[in-house]
């Protein structure tokens, strides 16, 4: 009794049982196909929040100030620039302007001036702004909240550390001496103090020099106040900006 090669293969011992467990499938009478490919599925990122993905989009993208209608606003000249007035007594029309412009630059942290008396949202884009090596930015963010909520020593105390971060000696005093003007009597003064005699010294906003506590340093973290409301160290960070700082000016 014969035979035919095909389908003695099918006679071989166990043949069918390796074909299982090699997942091989039966496609017709003596021939066996492999299964389909299975592409290997990545699990998404996870989502970031709403705030974070606005910043985001703020950051990056240049606002279109000529959407804003400038009504009766000088365009040309060099004419000095007039003192800071009390935004709060503007009038109506004016109010509008600024209102307008701190939506346009600002989307997605204000709609208007009102909402930069949130000071714990203004100091969070801040930080954002100056972690993204955007300071000016962050600066001008600040100085509209203080301009609003003048009352609110937090702006000024964010902005006063955040110019420590920079070793920005000439910013720094002048950011200390308007929230001395501002806040004759704040307990946060000696610490301002204390941060004034070690990045400029010698400066008599700041009093005589005193001795140096044994923890104290000049550096980003960890000895100081935390104005900025941190959640982690920024050793890291302000280390690289001085990096790119010295490239840049040899």
């Amino acid at each position: 009794m014969s035979t035919s090669l095909r389908s003695s293969t099918f006679a071989i011992p166990g043949l069918a049982a390796i074909a299982t467990f090699l997942g091989l499938k039966p496609a017709s009478r003596g021939r066996w196909s492999m299964p389909p490919r299975v592409e290997p599925t990545i699990a998404p990122a996870p989502p970031r929040s709403e705030r974070i993905e606005k910043l985001l989009a703020a950051a990056r993208t240049q606002p279109d100030l000529q959407m804003i209608e400038w009504q009766d606003e000088a365009t040309s000249g060099a004419e000095p620039a007039a003192p800071r007035e009390d935004v709060r007594a503007l009038e109506p029309r004016r109010r509008k302007l600024r209102d307008r412009y701190i939506a346009a630059r600002f989307p997605g942290v204000a709609h208007s001036g009102a909402d930069l008396a949130d000071s714990a949202t203004v100091i969070e884009s801040a930080r954002f702004w100056f972690e993204d090596a955007r300071p000016a930015l962050a600066f001008e963010l600040l100085q509209l909240a203080i301009e609003e909520a003048p009352q609110d020593p937090a702006p000024a105390l964010a902005r006063i550390e955040f110019r420590f971060l920079m070793r920005d000696t000439a910013g720094f005093v002048e950011a200390a001496r308007a929230f001395r003007a501002a806040h004759p009597k704040h307990e946060a003064w000696d610490e301002v103090c204390r941060l004034g005699r070690a990045i400029a010294p010698g400066e008599p906003l700041f009093g005589s020099p005193a001795a140096a506590r044994a923890h104290e340093h000049y550096g980003p973290w960890p000895h100081l106040p935390n104005w900025i409301q941190a959640p982690w160290d920024l050793t890291a960070e302000v280390c690289a900006a001085d990096f790119h700082r010295a490239l840049a000016n040899p």
